[in-house]
């Protein structure tokens, strides 16, 4: 399942539950689509603090779409996670789609104000108190 907020800085993206193949293309379809009528740059803030982390074919489609995003005149994401596996995934997909490490992870379980550091990171490029995908390896 999954909610896509208009906000001040581009968009929230809340990711929850397991994705089927479709389901993650109707995601693509209706971000992009949020994005062309919304127009000029923008960044995005992922909450997928109860999302089941996909494999396979899932989460290539998930990488596809950070790719499209990115080429769709994204600045900056702010990637909110609660699981430790998920910190593999995201700097598996810094690498294939972000430019020039605009990727950052913000770890729930370690900042309580998450919401507020990744919208800090999205609107003024405020560096998280935890790690980013550059140093997934330094933890708090």
């Amino acid at each position: 399942m999954y909610q896509i907020t208009p906000t001040n800085y581009g968009f929230k993206v809340r990711s929850s539950g397991s994705f089927s193949a479709d389901e993650v293309l109707r995601l693509r379809r209706d971000l992009l689509h949020a994005i062309e009528k919304r127009g000029g740059p923008f960044s995005l803030v992922i909450d997928s603090r109860t999302l089941v982390l996909p494999t396979g074919e899932i989460r290539d489609q998930f990488f596809d779409l950070h790719a499209a995003v990115w080429r769709a005149g994204c600045i900056r994401v702010a990637f909110v996670i609660m699981s430790p596996v998920a910190k593999h995934q995201v700097r598996q997909m810094h690498f294939s789609a972000a430019p020039e490490g605009n990727d950052r992870v913000i770890e729930a379980a370690v900042i309580e104000n998450w919401e507020e550091v990744a919208t800090a990171w999205v609107t003024d490029a405020v560096e998280p108190p935890a790690f980013t995908v550059d140093q997934v390896d330094v933890v708090r």
